[in-house]
C-alpha cells in the first residue's frame, strides 16, 4: 500500500516483518528449484534434508516406532502429559515427494511443547516411487494404529494433523479410515473400543489438487513447485477424486477442526474453499491466521517472533477444541507394531 500523503511504502496487514522477511529470503535462496534445475527427487529430498533447523524443545521421551503395514514413525511425549489426553497424529509436507522425520523434528517438538499433547510424526511412503494412493493408505493405517495404542504412552483418542501436503493427508485419513468422533467407536474384535479422532489441526493445508496455481507475495512454496508435486503424485491419478483432494471428499461428520492459514502462501485461496466447505457441512472450524508468514515457517519460533505468534495461537486453538469436545453430548459427537523406546530427547 501506499499513502496518498507519503512517497514511503506504508506496510500493509500481511506485510512481513524485516527479521521474517530476510529470513524467508535466505530460505528462498537455499531452498531447490523443484521441476526446474532440480527435477529428480532423489537430489530434491538431499538437498532439502540438507536444511537446518533450530533444536525443538526437550521432551520427556522420544520413541521411534513401527506402526502397521512396516510404517515407521516417532513419538514424542512432552513433559506435562494429561493422561487421557489425546495424541497428534502428524503427517508432514512436501507434496507427497520430500520431507520426513527429521525435516520436522523440530515442528514436531514445537507442537508437542505447546500443547502438552504427544505427537506421533508418521514417515509414509513418498512419490513418485510409491505414487497415489500409497501416502493415503499409510495415513490410514497410521490413525488406525494410533487410536488402538495410544494407551501405551497413556493417550485416548487422537487428532490427525499436518502441513501443506501432510494437512491433505490429515483429511483423507480421516475420511478414508472413518475413525470417526466421540460416540462412534467400532469394536476392532478384542472387545475393546477403537479410540475416537476427537479433532483435526491442517495447517496451511493442500486442498485441492486439481488447482491452478499462481505465484503471489514471496513464499517458500511456489506455484511450479506445486505443479511438480502433482504431476509425480498423481502419475495420472484424477486429482478431483475424493481420496486425492479434500475439497472432494465427504467431510459431513468431521470432529472439530482447526485450519491455519499464512498470507504467504499460494495455497491460500484453496484454503478458504476447504473452511467454507467445512463449515457448510456443519464441522465447528477454528481459524488460525498468520500475517507476514510464509508457507513452510511454521516451526522456526525460535528464529521469528512472528511464527511463535503463530505457533502460540495454533497450541491455544487445539486446547480450545479439546475443551469444546468435552463439553460435547453423545449425540453432538456422533456427527462426529510395537515401539523402540530409544532415548532421542
Amino acid at each position: 500500500m501506499l499513502s496518498e500523503s507519503s512517497p514511503h511504502p506504508v506496510p500493509g496487514p500481511d506485510a512481513m516483518d524485516p527479521l521474517t522477511a530476510a529470513v524467508l529470503a535466505r530460505m528462498r535462496r537455499a531452498y531447490p528449484d523443484l521441476g526446474g534445475d532440480v527435477r529428480r527427487p532423489a537430489e530434491a529430498r538431499q538437498l532439502v534434508e540438507a536444511a537446518r533447523y533450530p533444536p525443538g524443545p526437550r521432551m520427556r521421551e522420544v520413541r521411534e516406532c513401527s506402526v502397521d503395514d512396516g510404517v515407521r514413525a516417532r513419538l514424542y511425549v512432552p513433559e506435562g502429559l494429561t493422561p487421557g489426553d489425546p495424541t497428534i497424529v502428524y503427517f508432514h509436507g512436501g507434496g507427497f515427494v520430500v520431507g520426513s522425520l527429521d525435516t520436522h523434528d523440530t515442528t514436531c517438538r514445537v507442537l508437542a511443547a505447546d500443547t502438552a499433547l504427544p505427537v506421533l510424526s508418521v514417515a509414509y511412503r513418498l512419490a513418485p516411487e510409491h505414487p497415489f494412493p500409497a501416502a493415503v493408505e499409510d495415513a490410514v493405517a497410521a490413525l488406525s494404529w494410533a487410536a488402538d495404542h495410544g494407551g501405551e504412552w497413556g493417550a485416548h483418542g487422537v487428532i490427525t494433523a499436518g502441513d501443506s501436503a501432510g494437512g491433505a493427508l490429515a483429511v483423507l485419513a480421516w475420511a478414508g479410515g472413518r475413525v470417526r468422533c466421540a460416540a462412534e467407536r467400532p469394536d476392532d474384535g478384542s472387545g475393546t473400543p477403537r479410540a475416537p479422532v476427537v479433532g483435526a489441526l491442517l495447517i496451511y493445508p493442500v486442498a485441492d489438487l486439481a488447482a491452478s496455481w499462481t505465484d503471489g507475495p514471496p513464499s517458500l512454496l511456489a506455484a511450479a513447485h506445486m505443479r511438480w508435486f502433482r504431476d509425480l503424485y498423481l502419475a495420472g491419478a484424477d486429482p478431483r477424486d475424493p481420496r486425492v483432494s479434500p475439497l472432494y471428499a465427504d467431510l459431513a461428520g468431521m470432529p472439530p477442526t482447526v485450519v491455519v492459514r499464512v498470507s504467504h502462501d499460494p495455497l491460500l485461496a484453496e484454503g478458504r474453499r476447504l473452511v467454507l466447505a467445512l463449515r457448510e457441512r456443519g464441522v465447528d472450524v477454528g481459524l488460525v491466521d498468520g500475517p507476514g508468514v510464509s508457507h513452510g515457517m511454521f516451526g522456526l519460533g525460535a528464529l521469528l517472533p512472528a511464527v511463535r505468534g503463530l505457533e502460540l495461537s495454533t497450541a491455544s486453538a487445539v486446547r480450545s477444541l479439546l475443551r469444546r469436545g468435552r463439553q460435547r453430548t453423545p449425540e453432538e459427537a456422533r456427527g462426529g507394531a510395537g515401539c523402540d523406546h530409544r532415548d532421542r530427547r
